[in-house]
């Protein structure tokens, strides 16, 4: 019978550490400025930390300080939480300075910017008794011709256990994957599209755009294709 030797054990377990410390990583320690806002008008200005899917943010004034607040979400009227994103400019000069007819060359460089994503606490069915209205954090994306179109992520775990030589060793390795959720508020009612009533929920929302609506009904976007929807629906208003 074979069996792996101490020294190449020791290194594959080493590396199957590391890999789940990779995908294990999470943003606990990273706070964004933002402000909350209470459903009596109050607004508190400080750092937000807000991990998926949680019912709970983590609050802070000072972003050196290591205290901070663990605050429900269904404390807040919604949230503003900025983000940094690089933005492509381009150098001015780059023309030949001994030939002042030369055509001028510009370099495309990256410029940080900063932007504010609002998150509204939000009431939400899935339109199906088995599941009941839940509190959720939605991200707002667009506002259509009758209703409100909002997202929101959830963080999921999956583990694979593989044999190494003669299967004495059994290692598990875990890593995670986000799922985007997409919502729409119509009427004051807030749903969460699925299969069976994303048609009907995003025909009147936005019943302003025949031809996305066109592509819907013909099935060339379907339900996988939310995001993408969204977007050509974010376009056409941006016209």
């Amino acid at each position: 019978m074979k069996t792996l030797s101490l020294k190449k054990l020791t290194l594959f377990l080493f590396i199957i550490f590391s890999v789940n410390q990779i995908f294990a990583q999470t943003d606990d320690n990273v706070y964004s400025r933002g402000q909350c806002y209470y459903a009596d008008g109050i607004k508190h200005a400080g750092f937000i930390n807000y991990n998926y899917g949680e019912k709970k943010i983590r609050f802070k004034i000072d972003s050196l300080s290591r205290d901070h607040q663990n605050v429900d979400i269904k404390t807040f009227k919604s949230l503003v939480i900025y983000r940094s994103v690089k933005n492509k400019k381009s150098e001015k000069d780059t023309a030949n300075q001994i030939n002042p007819n030369a055509v001028k060359e510009t370099t495309p460089i990256e410029q940080p910017k900063m932007v504010a994503d609002s998150f509204v606490v939000l009431n939400v069915t899935v339109d199906n008794p088995d599941y009941p209205i839940e509190i959720q954090l939605g991200k707002f994306l667009v506002e259509g011709a009758q209703g409100k179109i909002y997202s929101r992520d959830d963080q999921f775990t999956a583990s694979q256990t593989g044999g190494v030589g003669t299967g004495f060793v059994s290692v598990g390795l875990s890593y995670s994957y986000i799922k985007t959720y997409y919502m729409c508020e119509i009427s004051g009612k807030v749903f969460e599209l699925h299969r069976g009533n994303f048609m009907g929920l995003l025909f009147a929302a936005f019943s302003d755009d025949q031809d996305l609506l066109e592509k819907i009904n013909t099935k060339k976007y379907r339900f996988g294709d939310l995001g993408t929807i969204i977007d050509e629906y974010k376009k056409f208003k941006k016209q």
